[in-house]
């Protein structure tokens, strides 16, 4: 796909993809695009190309890497799990009966630098305290940052994070019993080499 940045894209997010795995994907990816046109077919393979104003999906989790910028992370990018449900939306609804992570990964190396890194979420309801955003290595053993979520905001951006190394990174958010959230997506833009 071209992102919108790019000049060759005409202001839009456009989608190459085959026609019978178009079909397969959720119906809140599907719903963002539209087809260009049943003519437009990347030499002849059976590929059709999509665009949306706004892509809910880049096919690509965690840090950017060394030709990219920013990337964003939904909750159903390549390499999460999480607890809840995704709605049509593309969001994660969360109403946590217990203590836990209702988020987490996506477990990739990262190209060192600096990074703004945002959270995009709503907390409905507290839980019994505050929910938090972690980024962490060692499958969360190593715990980087800690931000807590408040609730009359929106995001949380983690400003000018230095990755040093190549350490598997993963990104988490934990909810408290009794809370409920819905979690939009991550946001990473690299500011700095």
């Amino acid at each position: 796909y071209y992102s919108a940045e790019n000049v060759y894209s005409g202001g839009k997010h456009l989608f190459l993809c085959p026609i019978w795995e178009f079909d397969s994907l959720p119906e809140y990816i599907k719903n963002s695009y539209v087809l260009i046109s049943d003519d437009i077919v990347a030499a002849r393979s059976g590929h059709n190309v999509y665009y949306a104003d706004h892509s809910m999906w880049d096919g690509y989790s965690g840090l950017p890497t060394e030709k990219m910028s920013k990337s964003v992370d939904f909750p159903y990018s390549p390499g999460y799990e999480y607890k809840g449900v995704i709605n049509e939306e593309g969001r994660l609804v969360v109403e946590s009966d217990e203590d836990g992570y209702v988020l987490w990964g996506p477990f990739r190396n990262a190209v060192p630098g600096v990074y703004n890194i945002t959270l995009e979420y709503d907390i409905v309801k507290d839980g019994l305290q505050v929910a938090f955003f972690d980024v962490s290595t060692d499958m969360g053993e190593n715990i980087l940052i800690r931000q807590p979520l408040i609730n009359d905001k929106n995001a949380v951006t983690l400003e000018s994070v230095s990755i040093t190394g190549y350490a598997p990174l993963e990104f988490r958010v934990y909810q408290y019993a009794d809370g409920s959230m819905i979690i939009n997506r991550i946001v990473f833009e690299r500011i700095a080499k």
